[in-house]
């Protein structure tokens, strides 16, 4: 199974984060421009537009329960950081995901019983 570069993997990253909040984001920017711009951007919607944040959360599948917890045990840290954090992770999860069912071999092709079916 082939895996996928780290510059390959940072570009899908930097696409997947311009297409769920309308940045605009180099395919070529490194993980802390990523995150900073991502945290910028959960930052200056959180006092004035925190539907949008929520929406984005939701969108993404960002785990409500860990969100919840990792905001409880960082009090006092910055909210935006964590949620891009949380946001950046399942980014990536899903990256990871469809890049392994991309390279997985198609599955056999059985009937309701589980016996090959007859190629004509």
């Amino acid at each position: 199974m082939s895996t996928i570069d780290n510059q390959s993997l940072q570009a899908a990253l930097a696409l997947a984060v311009s297409e769920s909040t309308g940045l605009v984001l180099s395919p070529a920017a490194s993980w802390e421009e990523l995150r900073a711009a991502l945290k910028g951007w959960i930052d200056q919607r959180l006092g004035n537009d925190l539907d949008t944040v929520i929406r984005l959360l939701y969108q993404v599948d960002v785990d409500e329960q860990r969100l919840k917890f990792l905001l409880q045990e960082k009090v006092g840290e910055d909210a935006a950081g964590v949620m891009a954090d949380l946001i950046i992770d399942r980014q990536l999860a899903k990256i990871a995901y469809r890049q392994a069912q991309k390279n997985a071999p198609p599955p056999p092709e059985v009937d309701e019983d589980g016996a090959p079916l007859e190629r004509w």
